[in-house]
């Protein structure tokens, strides 16, 4: 996930950092993120266990600088605040909160938040009661990008690490969750079922390098990731994608799901 201290999405579970998500100015933004009992509650519960947020400081190790706003920081591009912070001996939250307020409120971080030890990650994957999907529909578009899970899973858990053959992973995207969601007509390549289909390259396949484009509303920029290896997508028998990308005179084959079986 990729967020600024200006728009700090994961830390704003916090319950303690309530006061400044409620500040009316940046200047008062500002003295509420430089005020130490405010910083010692984010200490207090990002310590506490079983409390429901997104961030805690484990995190830290995996929290990288990716782009600065003042050149004299341009050397701390790609380190993490858990280094940068243990070589100056400040708490965590101390080093990134003085970071911001020097300059850096719009630097750019990025944090792996869930499943970070991939070991452990092969175990949920292969769990008979696993489904693997992604969130949000589209939700959080300038903080992340899901949509290549499709593709990671073929390219770096099938290809590039052998936690699951091709026939698994693709299982796991088609007919599997088309029975958990009970979707009639979708999910195998049999005769009457619609035509919903991908072309890939086993060898190639994946998602590319994150990137941000700046095609929203007013300007405003969105994580994206391109396909990779991708040579066509159909869907109800309309091909919709090729090699080159989407095909802008397809028509709009699609359409929304609103009839299901009744067993799952």
């Amino acid at each position: 996930m990729e967020f600024t201290i200006g728009h700090p999405y994961p830390l704003e579970a916090f319950l303690a950092w309530r006061p400044a998500i409620e500040a009316d100015t940046d200047e008062r933004y500002r003295q509420i993120l430089a005020d130490k009992s405010f910083r010692e509650k984010i200490k207090i519960e990002a310590r506490t266990k079983g409390v429901p947020n997104r961030f805690s400081y484990h995190q830290f190790d995996h929290l990288t600088i990716i782009s600065v706003i003042e050149d004299r920081h341009q050397d701390l591009v790609q380190k993490t605040v858990g280094e940068l912070a243990s070589a100056s001996g400040k708490d965590p939250f101390d080093w990134l909160l003085d970071f911001a307020l020097d300059g850096e409120m719009d630097a750019m971080f990025d944090c792996k938040l869930f499943n970070t030890e991939e070991d452990r990650v092969k175990d949920l994957l292969n769990h008979p009661h696993a489904a693997v999907t992604l969130s949000d529909a589209g939700a959080h578009l300038s903080f992340l990008c899901d949509a290549g899970f499709g593709l990671h899973l073929f390219g770096h858990w099938v290809r590039d690490r052998g936690d699951l053959s091709l026939e698994q992973a693709v299982e796991a995207v088609t007919s599997r969750p088309a029975d958990i969601c009970r979707i009639a007509n979708r999910g195998r390549i049999v005769p009457g079922h619609q035509a919903d289909l991908m072309l890939f390259d086993p060898a190639t396949v994946g998602r590319g390098p994150r990137r941000r484009v700046t095609d929203l509303p007013g300007g405003n920029s969105r994580v994206d990731t391109p396909a990779v290896g991708l040579h066509g997508v159909w869907v109800n028998g309309t091909r919709v994608v090729d090699h080159n990308g989407l095909i802008s005179d397809c028509g709009t084959p699609g359409h929304l799901l609103r009839e299901f079986t009744g067993t799952a």
